[in-house]
């Protein structure tokens, strides 16, 4: 059967090399939902540079694995119909931001989900992305460095004719490590600020879920208390 034919494809073997694992998946041009965990490149290029379009793609969870180069699978891709993204790295995997945000734009990438897993991405970095991201409803990030002030600050809501990044987020889910140096109070003002029961007109949507935990600590007992109050009120909301 002809790669082509395919619409979905999983590939958890991830002994196989990953130039052998990405040439399957580019000729894959139908593609839907595609899964993949694969070794990080030893290189830092494409052995297939050319730009490749894969119109209907709307899912991608893909993890790299091991020391080594993430950057050169998202050198040919254009993945225009993308709305779900995940992607996980492990063992010291190289991020280049600025490939990324090239691949970015030239999908015209707007996602409603991105979970972003032990990726070696900074808060500046990942705040050049969400700005792109209108239609974004559920964001993840788990122990990566991009979790700090400047994060919770970025998604405070302020007034109704300022700058809003991802004005569409309902879920927000952060897990950090790490973690003395983020203040807590910016979380409890970034939640409270994104959370109302009254009916006065809003630029962002009101949040319905959050999930924080931080692994080496608790938060604070006082913003804990803050935030009580949102889930007395009706915020789906746990706390780690």
């Amino acid at each position: 059967m002809p790669w082509s034919h395919l619409t979905k494809l999983h590939i958890r073997e991830y002994h196989v090399s990953a130039d052998a694992c990405c040439d399957a998946f580019l000729k894959c041009t139908n593609l839907v939902d595609c899964a993949l965990d694969m070794h990080a490149w030893q290189h830092n290029f494409m052995t297939s540079p050319q730009i490749v379009v894969l119109p209907h793609l709307q899912k991608l969870d893909i993890t790299f694995r091991g020391p080594g180069h993430s950057f050169p699978f998202f050198q040919p891709l254009n993945l225009p119909a993308l709305k779900d993204l995940t992607v996980a790295t492990s063992g010291g995997c190289v991020w280049s931001h600025e490939i990324f945000m090239e691949f970015t734009f030239r999908s015209s990438l707007d996602l409603e989900h991105l979970c972003i897993e032990r990726v070696e991405l900074y808060s500046d970095e990942l705040l050049q992305f969400l700005p792109h991201m209108y239609s974004l409803i559920e964001l993840e990030v788990e122990l990566s460095w991009c979790i700090d002030n400047d994060l919770f600050d970025a998604l405070y809501y302020r007034a109704m004719n300022g700058p809003h990044i991802i004005p569409q987020l309902k879920t927000l889910r952060i897990v950090g490590h790490t973690s003395g140096h983020i203040d807590d109070n910016g979380i409890a003002n970034m939640i409270e600020s994104r959370w109302w029961t009254d009916d006065a007109p809003r630029a962002v949507s009101r949040l319905q879920r959050v999930d924080v935990a931080f692994d080496d600590r608790e938060i604070d007992a006082v913003v804990r208390e803050r935030l009580e109050r949102c889930r007395r009120e009706g915020l789906n909301l746990t706390l780690g």
